[in-house]
């Protein structure tokens, strides 16, 4: 015969069973935490490597030898301020001494000697167009190009854009005079505008990106290249420009008499912008799309709408929705 023995659990044991508990629930908790972060650190890692992306030049051809990129139109490498007449891409003096030279073709260009002058027929440059989809912007991060001078050709070069009418010099350095190809990574170093996210058009605005070369000595040739570059890498990113709305700006709350003819609620949107209502602050129900005005069908008491702000062409919406009362 056995004997059923019951026994009450001691206050003790019944704090440390909760507490137990508590312990594994915090560490639940936490264990869910710790994988919602890595899990959006990974999302965030692998959006912003999608965007950034590299356009490659190696000389053989004027157009980029990169793949399509989104929303980017990707213009050729083009000469200008040539002086006299030269056939830019040539198997002359190929590319040589450093990581990743191609070593066949490359860009030539005759330059004029002298200091720099950004005028027409003044120095030498190479120039690229990057033009963005309407609606989006494009940004320059990075640039990577491969150099070599002669004796008469190029001892200074600069980096600037059409961004402000190629006015600031976004990089620079020296050439040595009669030099052997070099690797340049003019946005690495100090004079790097890099650091502050690179340069960026304006929305759906073309960017023209230009290597000026100039501070040759001696007497430079016309019709013949005396500078010449290769194996261009040019890092870029495509963003879209739009921007989210302000919130509607109210027409006014509402009271009126019973019996009387109800009005519509309204509210006005930015500029490129239209109203959405809705039937809570945030939520809710969409109760009308795309219209100032909102007949409530509302008959007694006192109800609040709220509109929301969304862009037109576009998608988003205004942060806060804008309350509007009818008594």
């Amino acid at each position: 015969m056995y004997n059923l023995i019951r026994t009450t659990p001691s206050a003790n044991s019944v704090k440390e069973n909760r507490i137990a508990q508590q312990t594994f629930n915090l560490q639940n908790v936490n264990r869910r935490f710790f994988y919602l972060c890595l899990l959006l650190t990974f999302m965030l890692f692998a959006f912003n490597n999608v965007k950034a992306q590299t356009l490659n030049w190696n000389g053989t051809t004027a157009a980029t030898n990169s793949s399509a990129i989104s929303n980017l139109t990707v213009g050729n490498f083009t000469q200008g301020n040539v002086n006299g007449t030269v056939t830019m891409i040539s198997t002359t003096s190929v590319s040589s001494g450093y990581s990743g030279a191609t070593g066949t073709s490359n860009f030539g260009n005759a330059a004029r000697t002298g200091v720099f002058n950004g005028a027409a027929s003044g120095s030498a440059y190479f120039e690229v167009i990057l033009t963005p989809g309407t609606g989006y912007l494009v940004t320059v991060s990075n640039l990577t190009f491969g150099r070599r001078s002669t004796s008469t050709g190029p001892q200074r070069y600069v980096v600037k854009t059409s961004k402000d009418n190629y006015v600031d010099s976004l990089a620079a350095d020296t050439i040595a005079n009669n030099s052997a190809w070099v690797l340049e990574s003019p946005f690495s170093g100090g004079t790097s505008f890099s650091k502050s996210g690179g340069v960026t058009s304006a929305a759906s605005t073309a960017l023209t990106l230009r290597i000026y070369g100039y501070n040759g000595t001696g007497s430079a040739g016309a019709n013949s290249a005396n500078w010449r570059i290769d194996d261009i890498n040019l890092t870029v990113s495509v963003a879209s420009a739009e921007v989210a709305p302000a919130a509607p700006t109210s027409g006014g709350n509402i009271s009126i008499c019973s019996g009387s003819t109800v009005p519509n609620v309204t509210a006005t949107a930015p500029s490129g912008a239209e109203v959405d209502w809705y039937s809570a602050s945030t939520g809710g129900t969409l109760l009308a799309s795309n219209t100032t005005s909102y007949a409530t069908g509302q008959t007694s008491g006192t109800a609040t709408y709220y509109a929301q702000s969304r862009n037109n062409p576009g998608s988003l919406t205004s942060a806060t929705r804008t309350a509007v009362t009818l008594t």
